[in-house]
């Protein structure tokens, strides 16, 4: 299956991070195309740091509830 999944992160060395969990998404499934790194501003919540952003297309053949599985295990290693 074919999914795309939005990556986050305004807490320390965001891009870092953001390359991090990429490095993590290869190794469940094949990266088809990435964003590249976008700056944004916080909403809603504006007195924390801005965002780095990216979404990337993954190709895998996990079940959803598998890859969001996949996906909760690698937010709590970075923290």
């Amino acid at each position: 299956m074919l999914y795309h999944i939005a990556l986050g992160c305004n807490l320390g060395n965001r891009t870092q991070q953001l390359q991090s969990a990429l490095a993590h998404l290869q190794h469940i499934g094949l990266v088809v195309a990435k964003s590249c790194i976008y700056d944004t501003a916080p909403m809603y919540v504006t007195d924390q740091p801005a965002f780095a952003n990216a979404a990337v297309a993954l190709r895998t053949t996990l079940t959803p509830w598998e890859l969001m599985f996949a996906l909760h295990q690698i937010e709590r290693a970075h923290g």
